[in-house]
C-alpha cells in the first residue's frame, strides 16, 4: 500500500541557510526551478532523514502509519509531496528547507506564472 501525505512548514531542525523559496529571484517558473535545483545541490548544510524533519501533531501521526500498517498485516510505503523536494520516502535524506503550495506564504511555488497555462505554477512546478 502506498500512502501519500503532505510536508508541514514546521520543521525540528532550523532552517538551511538560502533554503527559503522567497530568497529564489527568477522570471519564470523554469529559471525558478533551475535556480531551487542548484541551491538544494550546492548547500552544505547537513541532510537529515525526512521522518525526522517534520514536526505538527500531523507528523507525529505519518511517523506511526507504517507500523499500524504492519500491525494489521500490511505493507505500507510513506511518500511525503513536498513543494521543496517532490514526492520522497520517509527516509530520503533531505536539507531543512522552507517551499510551500500555498499561494499566501512568502516561500510559495506560485509565484510565477506558467507559461503553457497561464495559470499559477503549482501544478507545473
Amino acid at each position: 500500500m502506498n500512502i501519500v501525505v503532505t510536508c508541514t512548514k514546521r520543521k525540528r531542525f532550523p532552517l538551511a541557510p538560502g533554503l527559503r523559496m522567497r530568497e529564489v529571484q527568477a522570471t519564470d517558473i523554469g529559471i525558478g526551478f533551475a535556480a531551487w535545483i542548484e541551491r538544494l545541490s550546492t548547500s552544505e548544510v547537513e541532510t537529515v532523514l525526512a521522518r525526522n524533519l517534520y514536526a505538527g501533531e500531523h507528523w507525529s501521526i505519518v511517523r506511526s502509519l507504517e507500523d499500524v500498517a504492519a500491525a494489521s498485516g500490511l505493507e505500507a510505503t510513506v511518500w511525503i509531496c513536498s513543494a521543496g523536494y517532490g514526492l520522497s520516502g520517509l527516509d530520503t535524506r533531505i536539507k531543512p528547507y522552507s517551499a510551500t503550495f500555498a499561494s499566501n506564504h512568502a516561500d510559495t511555488v506560485r509565484k510565477w506564472r506558467d507559461g503553457d497555462t497561464g495559470g499559477t505554477s503549482s501544478s507545473s512546478w
